[in-house]
């Protein structure tokens, strides 16, 4: 009985992408892998699809005229409503009330309540001890106030520097944000229920920005730079700092590698700080970079235009998630656990809007979905769930295995989690090198081979495979909703005729 050279499974699967590239080793399996995950119900006890590669759901179109792109999002909770705000880059405010169910609305539900002078760069609530409950934004040149209760606006409510950076962050009972050079500003209560801004706060160096603000739970942690021009490729004075909210300077410092921190994300597995060239875990006591790799980010040079790089981060169960680019193409992207018992990888579960820069992602309005908003302008919501039927048209490609040998491929045979149904389509090819065209193998389909639940597929052509250095496979996922459980890989050894 002839033996599997090479079997894909599960565990194989859950490993994800390996950032090392296509020839990396000991980490993921997969060279690329946009659109596909083994996830497809992260955080759903007793799952009956995680494990299994698929492709990734489609998004929910969340209705409205957003007019602009998305630069920020929050979560308020009134007592009465949950609503979800959003602000845009052309100076609109949109509620949309998430606390009626598990799905996100769906049709004409982004209702717009404000359209201020210009962009509204980030939202921040606050409220003091029995006063009324605010929805703070931040313009360029100006912080604007939201009653809640009353619905009304005041788009000149507190000053602020003209830049469009705009850190902000509430920390305990207050707001900091970057107050232009030099200054990181506070809006706080006066000692009753009246909410003010007190204006500056701490100094930090004079000649640096804060470009992220967050904090650990005990000390905010600011990022500042003195990149002046936004530039992503020039290695700057780049710094983390740790501040107790009292003193009169910051108490810790840690210098980054990095032209610029563009968002600082607080987690329940840690505080991470993203940066052009990598994400860094931060703590009081040490800053290490733990992905070396460009998160793909949409940035742009300069900070005189918008900066979407704050707003396109997030997180999901443990794992960060943000939105980026992945060569041509543009993908959610997660790092960590999406499921707590699943191990720690890098994925992409979702594609994208072919074409269009990802501007913002919050996996923090709706338990287990994802918002995901692009520059088409329009906004998404993605579930971790089988609520969306799966995307099609996505492929996946494993790095490049090396043969000790040369081989002769002659089959290989694909299990499928469930039996095909109805517009269920797949295929998959081989490749040898990234110069050299791949090898077609068959197809599978439930319109020709019905219900099964397996395939054996053998090349299209007389070109069998007959790698002597390596191979890679790529898995097409052309219609309906295909699992896949296994893959195994048949072949000879054969002379290598090329010594």
């Amino acid at each position: 009985m002839q033996k599997p050279l090479l079997t894909l499974q599960t565990k194989d699967f859950l490993s994800g992408i390996n950032p090392a590239g296509a020839h990396g080793q000991g980490g993921g399996l997969f060279f690329k892998a946009d659109g596909v995950t083994p996830l497809f119900e992260a955080g759903t006890s007793q799952s009956v699809n995680n494990g299994l590669l698929m492709a990734g759901a489609s998004g929910t179109t969340i209705g409205g005229s957003p007019n602009g792109n998305f630069l920020c999002s929050l979560c308020y909770d009134t007592g009465t409503r949950i609503s979800a705000y959003f602000g845009t880059s052309t100076g609109r405010i949109f509620r949309q009330d998430i606390g009626t169910g598990d799905t996100p609305p769906t049709g004409a539900n982004l209702t717009s309540i404000q359209t201020a002078g210009s962009a509204v760069l980030a939202l921040e609530s606050l409220q003091a001890v029995g006063g009324d409950p605010y929805i703070f934004y931040f313009l360029p040149g100006s912080v604007g106030r939201y009653d809640i209760n009353a619905g009304t606006f005041n788009d000149s409510w507190g000053s602020a520097s003209t830049d469009n950076t705009r850190a902000s962050h509430k920390y305990f009972d207050q707001i900091l944000y970057g107050g232009g050079t030099g200054k990181i500003n506070s809006i706080s209560d006066n000692g009753s229920a009246v909410l003010v801004n007190t204006g500056s706060v701490l100094d930090i160096p004079s000649n640096s920005t804060a470009t992220a603000i967050s904090d650990d739970g005990i000390y905010a942690i600011i990022a500042v730079s003195n990149n002046s021009r936004g530039d992503t490729g020039a290695y700057a004075d780049t710094r983390i700092l740790f501040w107790d909210g009292f003193s009169s300077s910051w108490l810790r410092e840690y210098p980054l590698t990095d032209p610029l921190i563009y968002a600082i994300k607080k987690t329940p597995v840690g505080v991470f700080a993203f940066g052009i060239t990598g994400i860094w875990q931060v703590t009081f006591g040490e800053v290490k970079k733990i992905f070396s790799h460009p998160p793909g980010v949409y940035t742009v040079v300069n900070y005189n235009v918008h900066h979407y790089g704050k707003s396109a981060v997030s997180y999901f169960s443990d794992s960060l998630v943000w939105g980026g680019t992945s060569g041509s193409n543009y993908a959610i992207k997660s790092l960590g656990k999406l499921d707590s018992s699943a191990p720690n990888a890098y994925l992409h579960p979702f594609l994208s809007t072919a074409g269009q820069n990802i501007t913002l992602v919050d996996g923090q309005l709706l338990k287990g979905w994802l918002y995901v908003a692009d520059d088409t302008p329009q906004l998404k919501a993605y579930p971790f769930s089988t609520t969306n039927a799966p995307q099609t048209g996505v492929s996946a490609q494993t790095i490049y295995y090396p043969l000790p040998y040369q081989v002769q491929i002659e089959k290989i045979k694909v299990t499928f989690g469930e039996p095909l149904a109805s517009g269920d389509a797949f295929d998959i090819d081989t490749k040898i090198d990234e110069d050299t065209a791949a090898v077609d193998f068959d197809s599978v389909s439930y319109a020709v081979e019905g219900a099964v639940r397996s395939k054996v597929m053998t090349p299209k052509t007389n070109a069998t495979p007959r790698p002597n250095q390596q191979i890679s496979f790529v898995l097409n996922w052309t219609g309906g909703a295909v699992k896949i459980k296994s893959i195994k890989v048949y072949g000879e050894a054969e002379e290598d005729k090329t010594e």
